[in-house]
């Protein structure tokens, strides 16, 4: 009988060990993630000064937007259905992410066009779509915040446009299917 209430005991106190040992393992994850990100952001923050004070700006901006929404959420207890927030944030994650493939191809093209030059002024890309550089140029706001959000270019070549709306699309429909498969599995019927 003490045999077993001595394995028993044994098992037990190896299983909150392994617990405790794991809530350490996932705390010096979390730390380590935290760490990394704010090196990130230093790099980047401290890569952009050279540009003038508006990243200065918007990083001070951005940080007391998430000092703002955490005070909300934690102090005031704000309620957020989370499903609408994440699916809301996936949708500007994607535009975010088409902005970005096009500026891909801008910095390929910068790339290559040195060495094989084309007479339409873009030798991967094919024709100029737009050129708004004199009315709303990308790198004032409110073009700088149209190209964060949306990937606006004040200078959008056929390509860029083909590429956008094509990661766009596919994106899209990758991630709409994959809700309406999560939705079809949650909802009892």
């Amino acid at each position: 009988m003490d045999d077993r209430k001595s394995r028993g005991l044994r098992g037990q106190i190896e299983g909150d060990l392994a617990r405790q040992q794991a809530g350490w393992g996932i705390l010096g994850l979390v730390l380590v993630s935290i760490l990394r990100e704010g090196f990130e952001v230093v790099l980047f923050v401290g890569a952009q000064l050279s540009a003038g004070a508006m990243p200065l700006l918007g990083a001070i901006g951005g940080l007391g937007a998430a000092a703002g929404i955490g005070i909300a959420l934690f102090q005031w207890g704000v309620r957020l259905d989370l499903g609408r927030f994440f699916q809301i944030m996936g949708v500007l994650l994607l535009l975010i992410l088409a902005g970005l493939a096009i500026g891909v191809l801008g910095h390929l093209e910068r790339a290559v066009c040195p060495i094989a030059p084309s007479p339409n002024g873009s030798c991967l890309l094919g024709p100029l779509v737009w050129d708004w550089h004199l009315w709303l140029p990308d790198r004032a706001i409110p073009g700088v915040l149209l190209k964060a959000v949306l990937g606006y270019r004040d200078r959008l070549f056929w390509g860029q446009l083909l590429c956008y709306w094509g990661f766009l699309g596919v994106a899209s429909f990758l991630y709409w299917s994959r809700l309406r498969s999560q939705r079809a599995t949650i909802v009892p019927s």
